[in-house]
């Protein structure tokens, strides 16, 4: 059986509608003002709780298993949910490793013939507990509430699409370091804000990269694992969240 294909053709009409002209004539105005004087000192407020990733349950500490070496960056086996109200301005809470502070175990010692300002001497990160004078760096990333981790990445990567996420640990005493950009460690620096009143979480490297995200947010974190060796144990009993007013 033959089909055949009958073409159609469909004339459209067009309605032309006249629109009445409008004069617009101001009879009167009358102009008011509005505001709204807040007079209270604000708040600076936080809590946490260390989740496990695997189910969210809690526990006790961040930590890492199952890293087989050679390894980059691996991302932890738990978060910090933090939660927070920053009501004051120029509020926010910061983050960093205190290494050398007094409840530091182990403390971090500078390596022989290295003095501050040079390479070897930053002492944020994980410290090798048997060779106190080896770290290996951190990085952390903070989050909207949500329960899966950000794929750990070299936070100076330019090819990694996951890299602007991570931004860098710094440490109470990790000093100006120009051969590696490093800059003194300085309360309410941009680049170890985690969250600023009035402007949100620091989600990416820039230092405008912040973005509103109502409290409760996620803090996950990574380690390089580059320069490790096995056995031995990485730590820090010191990794300040700190939230503070000018």
């Amino acid at each position: 059986m033959k089909k055949y294909v009958v073409p159609l053709l469909i004339l459209g009409c067009a309605v032309l509608i006249p629109v009445k002209g409008f004069a617009f004539t101001s009879v009167s105005r009358t102009t008011s003002t509005a505001v709204s004087i807040l007079s209270g000192t604000g708040q600076a407020a936080m809590d946490i709780i260390i989740r496990n990733l695997s189910d969210n349950s809690t526990t006790t500490q961040v930590y890492w298993t199952g890293v087989t070496l050679p390894s980059g960056y691996v991302a932890s086996n738990a978060y910090i949910q933090l939660n927070s109200t920053l009501t004051a301005v120029g509020a926010g809470i910061q983050i960093y490793t205190d290494n050398e502070a007094s409840d530091a175990n182990p403390k971090f010692t500078l390596p022989g013939g290295v003095t501050v300002g040079q390479a070897g001497s930053n002492p944020a990160g994980l410290v090798d507990t048997t060779t106190t004078t080896a770290v290996l760096s951190m990085a952390w990333s903070i989050k909207a509430t949500t329960t899966t981790a950000p794929t750990a990445a070299d936070p100076t990567s330019t090819t990694d699409a996951n890299a602007a996420q991570w931004l860098f640990f710094e440490d109470r005493n990790t000093p100006t370091i120009a051969s590696q950009n490093t800059v003194a460690f300085a309360d309410g620096a941009t680049f170890i804000a985690v969250k600023l009143a009035g402007s949100g979480i620091h989600f990416g490297q820039a230092n405008t990269a912040f973005g509103a995200a109502p409290s409760p947010n996620d803090i996950y974190f990574e380690a390089n694992y580059s320069g490790a060796v096995t056995p031995r144990a990485y730590k820090t009993t010191t990794l300040r969240l700190e939230a503070y007013t000018p």
